[in-house]
């Protein structure tokens, strides 16, 4: 890798896949009584809501709430996907999904469904997802003789299973 690389990537914050993952550890559905999902698999921006509902399905968004209920309905007609989210209060979410990409979906879910906007972002006690360190750490500069061998190493360490827990 080469320096030049090595700076603009220093400067990178999230990576789209560390987004969802932040935003789905804050995900909370404690206020959702049913989701209902459709979509047509043909159109070709339903992938952001097939994600999503991946994510519903997965054990630690069904412990914030097992009782809530999941319906998908799979058209063939050429719509938009969307799904809409009952919640306790008797309010209804509508998202038309179409154009949106899954961080941005899970973000603003978030929002709409009252958690505090600092959850959206990492936390405090969280390491940095993009150096693997803590936030003490963050104030040191990494020389530029040492950030490619630092970029390499962190490349190594990070995996999938890092943002699960």
């Amino acid at each position: 890798m080469c320096r030049l690389w090595g700076r603009i990537r220093y400067g990178v914050r999230w990576d789209p896949v560390d987004q969802a993952q932040l935003a789905l550890k804050s995900f909370s559905l404690k206020d959702v009584t049913a989701v209902f999902i459709q979509f047509d698999p043909l159109h070709g921006d339903s992938k952001s809501l097939r994600e999503f509902w991946h994510r519903l399905t997965l054990p630690q968004v069904r412990a914030t709430n097992p009782k809530m209920q999941v319906k998908v309905k799979m058209l063939s007609d050429g719509c938009r996907p969307q799904f809409v989210a009952n919640l306790h209060d008797g309010r209804q979410v509508v998202f038309k999904t179409d154009g949106f990409q899954l961080p941005d979906l899970l973000m603003r879910l978030n929002r709409l469904l009252g958690l505090p906007a600092r959850q959206n972002g990492p936390r405090q006690s969280d390491p940095d997802p993009l150096r693997g360190e803590p936030d003490e750490a963050l104030q040191q500069r990494i020389p530029e003789a040492q950030m490619e061998a630092h970029f390499r190493a962190l490349a190594k360490k990070r995996k999938p299973i890092d943002f699960l827990s």
